[in-house]
């Protein structure tokens, strides 16, 4: 058996042709694989099994790739991870911004390089001992209710959940916390109305719904 086959890598992308392609890539170096297609479901296999890292695609829906490896950097800080994406220029060799160890561009770059780089995080894993780095600020996902009221959507790093707040007035820019409505951790993001689709006229906010209300 080879030293790669010890490996386990987990490959999130909601796209399932790139879960396939990338997945057959990997196993034919020996890698054994486990995918997601989103990063609820990609926290679910990582309880089920640690991977030795992490290849996650960045835009997804229902959680964010952004977020995604905001939670797995406060959870699970001591697995490398790489972020790839196609919406980056080739020239941009690791975003600003990323919580992450090792950036693609996905469909830029040859994927040779992205093995490169696995081998590399796999070698000489990222030394993270006696570091807790601060919870990086994810960006909210947003919504209406069925009374047409905006609201946004935060994934709490201590308990995973997802939970509802009121839109936030603030510049975007500007990283605002919000109260877990499941376990009452402090959640960091930034965002505002204006990144609201059709946010054009004042908002209808809704307030946290009482923790009290709010099934398990």
């Amino acid at each position: 058996m080879s030293e790669k086959s010890k490996k386990k890598i987990l490959i999130v992308d909601d796209d399932a042709d790139i879960r396939e392609a990338l997945g057959m890539l990997l196993q034919q170096e020996g890698y054994a694989i486990t995918t997601a297609s989103d990063g609820f479901q990609a926290l679910t296999q990582i309880g089920l099994a640690t991977p030795d890292v992490i290849v996650s695609d960045l835009n997804m829906p229902r959680m964010s790739g952004h977020e995604f490896l905001c939670v797995v950097r406060q959870r699970f800080a001591s697995i490398p991870v790489i972020a790839m994406s196609g919406d980056y220029d080739s020239s941009q060799r690791f975003p600003g911004g990323l919580v992450a160890d090792a950036f693609f561009a996905k469909g830029r770059r040859h994927p040779n390089e992205l093995l490169s780089t696995l081998t590399t995080l796999l070698q000489s894993p990222p030394s993270r001992e006696n570091c807790n780095p601060p919870a990086s600020p994810q960006t909210p996902r947003y919504g209406r209710d069925s009374k047409g009221a905006a609201f946004m959507m935060l994934t709490c790093g201590e308990c995973l959940r997802s939970f509802k707040t009121g839109l936030s007035q603030s510049a975007e820019s500007e990283t605002r916390q919000a109260t877990c409505t499941f376990c009452d951790a402090q959640v960091l993001y930034t965002g505002a109305y204006s990144k609201y689709p059709g946010a054009s006229a004042a908002p209808r906010t809704v307030s946290p719904t009482p923790r009290s209300t709010v099934a398990a």
